[in-house]
């Protein structure tokens, strides 16, 4: 985030802080499928970010996040890292505290999140080991998960990433896979079985995350796969009468120009699901997206989505949903 210069005045050397807001006005023509237009002004997020490396090798970092209607005002990040750099343009670092499991990447140019970030997100408090070069990054984590096993007792869970990113004077190419002992810990699903009032699982179902990506001064493609490995108990989670394995795929073109001396992205994303109705996710969206830099710290949106709600054999409407949305943008 942009600092401006009388924040940093006020803190120690080295120390930065950041600050977000947006407001975004919407209109849905059909409401989560319940046959309801809606109209509404958000102020959709705030975050405030402080980053204070206290010696060479030790930071810690907070950020604080409200969202209206959605999450009220609370510390979202909060990490302690320690990391070491080599000789060789690598880092060895380990992190502990809260904070955004590297499962998934969830890129996007477009204001609402994917559906792959709706099932794969998952904030934790972990103990995390990272190694990063010129080229690779390897990432390994341990939690323990907020539900409990058949047994009632909490257990430790973990995961892994392993990534390549290549980058030259022209462009960046990268892909990522990575893996969760429990797809269950996600943020999204353990919302939805909490809704549900259940708080053990009979089994885990371990969950994988596959992402790509191109970008280069004119073009991003990314595309991304997170997927259930197995299927819950249909007690825990169901779908048409059997246990749900729940995926999300999303594949997003952008193209970044100057307009008036501002820079702009327009964007087009298409995104399915499979077996995640249990999970109130749409089957499918398109999603068309504009934005442009005002100034250096002011941004406005705008999007159009369309989505399609599951057939009424697993208990959808197949009707659809479309969504316009804009916001403005201001960080520092």
């Amino acid at each position: 985030m942009h600092k401006t210069a009388s924040t940093d005045n006020l803190l120690p050397e080295g120390w930065s802080f950041g600050a977000l807001a947006e407001v975004e006005a919407f209109h849905a023509s059909n409401d989560g499928f319940s046959d309801n237009e809606v109209f509404d002004l958000t102020l959709a997020t705030v975050e405030l970010a402080l980053e204070a490396p206290l010696s060479d090798w030790f930071s810690v970092n907070v950020l604080g996040l409200y969202e209206q209607n959605e999450t009220p005002l609370e510390i979202d990040e909060a990490t302690f890292t320690i990391a070491h750099s080599s000789s060789f343009s690598s880092s060895i670092t380990l992190t502990l505290g809260q904070m955004y499991v590297p499962f998934g990447s969830f890129h996007t140019h477009l204001i609402s999140d994917p559906f792959t970030l709706e099932l794969g997100e998952t904030r934790e408090t972990a103990l995390l080991v990272g190694f990063e070069n010129k080229e690779l990054q390897v990432a390994v984590w341990l939690f323990i998960g907020d539900l409990d096993d058949a047994g009632g007792k909490n257990t430790t869970k973990g995961g892994a990433w392993l990534g390549y990113v290549h980058r030259d004077a022209e462009q960046v190419w990268s892909a990522a896979l990575s893996v969760t002992s429990d797809l269950a810990d996600s943020d999204g699903i353990t919302a939805a079985l909490a809704e549900a009032d259940i708080v053990r699982l009979r089994d885990e179902v371990a969950g994988l995350d596959l992402n790509a990506g191109f970008h280069n001064h004119f073009f991003s493609l990314t595309g991304e796969y997170v997927a259930a490995l197995d299927r819950f108990a249909p007690a825990d989670l169901a779908h048409n009468g059997h246990g749900a394995e729940p995926s999300a795929w999303n594949l997003e073109l952008s193209y970044h120009f100057d307009l008036g001396g501002h820079h702009s992205t327009s964007a087009v994303s298409y995104q399915q699901t499979r077996e995640a109705f249990a999970l109130g996710l749409p089957e499918s969206r398109w999603a068309v997206g504009f934005s442009m830099a005002l100034m250096e710290q002011v941004g406005l949106g705008i999007e159009w989505a369309q989505d399609r709600d599951y057939s009424s054999v697993v208990g959808g409407s197949n009707a659809l949903n479309k969504i316009l949305t804009a916001q403005l943008a201001v960080k520092f």
